[in-house]
């Protein structure tokens, strides 16, 4: 996919750039091949840390000067932040807007290592071969050391190449045997290996002589082996797959990938999205070193061209088109981070082999030993199942694998990384011989070290470590004006508790994952944005993958512990989730209405006060509760069915109750008419603030109750009933007309 494009919108001439990108450049070093016995070469053994890290490279593009390319020091700060000393690409002198040699003179001169690439389909001849070596020349000559690696013409299959007028196989062969027998007599290129041409085996191309076998033709092997389809790595990138030229019979020679990689487009058309990206990317880059391939170049830096460009998106790059570190940049930095060796015979020293054992390993799965130069050792183990589904172009909740480690012996320290998390440990053991952890869909590393804290005796029983719990930052998905906030924790065991979020029946965002613990009372706050009506809302929440083995610290759980609604905190708003599946709950808006001399009619929706002034108001109550603050205008208040609080004020009020909960407390000197509802009602009579006429219409006995404060005795001055209901007059003459209702008051209305 490596491309020539010769158009520049802006031309590349100065370039300083101070400081190195590593205290100490590596050099490709040839790890064992796999063989027909053994597919994984490396699997169960051990590689030094410096070695692995040497094998991941990255293809750029410096002579593009139309795109992101043209800002070298942005190349620069990104492979800083990589990590990544090893660059693949063409080369360039300034012709046709192209950028100049002292583009790449300055990488070099910043510890990058070049492997580059001759011919990209075309007219080839000698002449033109040695031209481009020339330019290379220069390159290693001004910084010596600085050129690992010169490659074969690109992708025969999809850009033909003639050399001296010949085409086809044949013609890619011997471009390819003039170019090692150049470079390895080019005394500027000292020490420089020799990449095989690619594209053999594809379209109408055959496979093609083995370079291993065939003496003349290049010291590694070489192929571009991009899955398809969005799927897992591992099929594609095992050296039977890739290498079809050589044979598993005879055994794999050197050989090196200088182009794979994953779209993060998204969509049904090969591509995956940014965390599929990340995550196939890490299982790639330990397939790779597993395999024995010596060096990955994963294409691309960056994504050069925004979408919708004339140029094209093709979405592989590590970072986007503003530069910005997509999850595959970021967790390639923090493996970088994590496997570093700083020690002065990192690239040097023989590693010893690791005693360890993987059991409960899926059957996608696999392990490798790293050993740095301290002595420490770094177990990678990682698993690599379908998660992303081309036919739908979404992300698959990959199951949780609980696996052991057993480390052989007892370890005083004993670390577990997530590198889709961050460079620092999520887990921290002590003095412990085996670990378990929650295996999904990409690597974990366990990192043990103190050997010299080896302790004699029986290996003790595995231990599940502790997560770390840090404070959980808040997360953002949907767009809109409104927000509902839901606060999130979880039980955490062999990963964590993921789910989804929907309101009103329509998801919002995809897949989330908890981090708060809900043991030690945290909670994550997930924002959810959008345009929600004034009123009442349904938020669903749906727990993906439960696990569970029979024990409360076995257990992973989600709960929510609290909710908001534009600010307004949800009363009730609790799910505890055990099991995978749906739970909901309502959410309400709460506004206040203050309404002056003017008045008017209010309809409520949600959680909402209506503050009433002078004017006479008439209130629909629509939402789950309505509070009414009454004034001197006339109140007529017509319930619904949630909850209501009314504080009368001087005017008439007229109330129709409803079948929620009616608390009515009258006012000083005004008249009530009330017809009661089919729920709870409850009238508040204080004494001193009373004195007006409360007619209750519809009074329910044993179910409504009139609540008399602040009065002597049982306040009652009088009581009479007849054929149209009961009378009753308290003691500072407030009046309270039963309609309809002839038992005794004293036995069946008082609360």
């Amino acid at each position: 996919m490596l491309r020539t494009r010769i158009v520049a919108t802006m031309f590349f001439c100065c370039l300083s750039v101070t400081g190195n990108l590593r205290a100490e450049a590596r050099d490709r070093q040839v790890l064992p091949m796999a063989t027909k016995a053994s597919v994984n070469a490396l699997s169960g053994q051990t590689i030094t840390a410096s070695g692995f890290l040497d094998t991941i490279g990255v293809n750029t593009h410096i002579a593009y000067t139309d795109g992101g390319y043209a800002n070298v020091a942005n190349v620069e700060a990104d492979l800083a932040y990589l990590g990544i000393t090893n660059v693949r690409d063409g080369i360039s002198n300034g012709a046709a807007g192209s950028a100049p040699l002292s583009s790449y003179i300055a990488l070099a001169k910043d510890g990058i290592k070049f492997t580059f690439l001759i011919g990209a389909g075309g007219a080839v001849t000698t002449a033109s071969l040695q031209a481009q070596l020339a330019l290379i020349d220069q390159v290693n000559k001004a910084v010596p050391g600085s050129v690992v690696a010169v490659e074969g013409t690109n992708e025969i299959n999809n850009a033909p190449v003639t050399f001296n007028g010949v085409g086809g196989l044949q013609g890619a062969v011997a471009m390819q045997q003039a170019l090692y027998s150049a470079v390895h007599a080019d005394t500027n290129l000292p020490g420089v290996a020799v990449d095989y041409f690619t594209g053999y085996g594809a379209g109408s191309y055959a496979q093609g002589p083995d370079p291993a076998t065939t003496a003349g033709l290049a010291d590694y092997d070489t192929q571009h082996p991009y899955p398809n389809g969005g799927q897992a790595p591992e099929k594609w990138v095992t050296p039977t797959q890739a290498l079809g030229n050589e044979s598993a019979t005879t055994g794999f020679g050197p050989a090196v990938y200088t182009e794979t990689g994953y779209s993060s487009n998204g969509g049904t058309g090969g591509a995956v999205n940014p965390d599929v990206q990340a995550k196939y990317t890490l299982d790639l880059l330990f397939d790779d070193a597993a395999n024995g391939i010596s060096q990955t170049d994963l294409y691309q830096l960056m994504d050069a061209y925004a979408p919708g460009s004339r140029q094209g998106d093709d979405g592989y790059g590590l970072f986007d088109p503003t530069n910005t570190a997509k999850p595959v940049a970021t967790a390639i930095h923090n493996l970088e981070a994590i496997l570093a060796d700083t020690g002065t015979k990192a690239a040097s020293f023989t590693p010893t082999a690791l005693a360890y054992s993987v059991t409960n390993l899926p059957s996608t799965g696999n392990s490798i030993a790293i050993e740095k130069s301290n002595g420490s050792y770094d177990i990678a183990v990682w698993n690599e199942p379908q998660i992303w589904n081309e036919a739908t172009g979404t992300e698959i909740v990959a199951a949780t694998s609980k696996v052991t480690v057993q480390l052989g012996h007892t370890y005083g320290t004993v670390e577990v990384f997530d590198p889709m998390l961050s460079a620092s440990p999520v887990s921290t053991l002590n003095n412990v011989s085996s670990v378990q952890i929650g295996l999904t869909d990409h690597p974990l590393i366990i990192e043990v070290a103190n050997p010299t804290g080896i302790k004699s005796g029986p290996i003790p029983a595995p231990v599940v470590p502790t997560p770390v719990t840090p404070t959980p930052a808040s997360v953002t998905i949907g767009s809109g004006p409104d927000t509902i906030d839901l606060k999130i924790s979880e039980d955490a065991w062999l990963g964590n508790a993921q789910f989804t979020i929907s309101v009103d029946g329509k998801q919002v965002g995809g897949t989330q994952t908890a981090s708060a613990s809900h043991a030690a009372g945290q909670s994550q706050d997930f924002l959810v944005d959008g345009s929600f009506a004034a009123g009442q809302h349904k938020v669903s929440i749906d727990f993906l993958n439960d696990a569970y083995a029979g024990t409360a610290s076995t257990d992973r759980n989600l709960y929510v512990t609290g909710a908001s609604f534009d600010g307004a905190t949800q009363a009730g708003a609790q799910l505890s989730l055990y099991s995978n599946g749906t739970q909901s709950l309502d959410v309400v808006s709460t506004t206040t209405t203050v309404l002056g001399a003017a008045g008017g009619t209010v309809t409520t929706a949600g959680n909402e006060t209506v503050d009433i002034g002078s004017g006479a108001v008439t209130v629909h109550a629509g939402g789950p509760a309505t509070t009414v603050v009454g004034g001197s205008g006339a109140l007529t208040f017509i319930a619904g069915t949630g909850n209501e609080t009314i504080t009368a004020g001087t005017g008439l009020s007229i109330v129709k109750a409803g079948s929620g909960t009616l608390d009515f407390t009258a006012a000083k000197g005004a008249a009530a008419a009330i017809a009661a509802g089919s729920g709870h009602a409850l009238f508040d009579i204080v004494q001193g603030q009373a004195g007006g006429t409360l007619a209750i219409s519809g009074f329910k006995s044993g179910t409504d109750v009139i609540h008399l404060q602040g009065y002597s005795g049982t306040g009652v001055q009088s009581e009479v009933t007849n054929s149209t209901g009961t009378l009753i007059t308290l003691t500072d003459n407030t009046r309270i007309a039963l309609i309809g209702f002839s038992a005794s008051a004293s036995h069946t209305v008082f609360g």
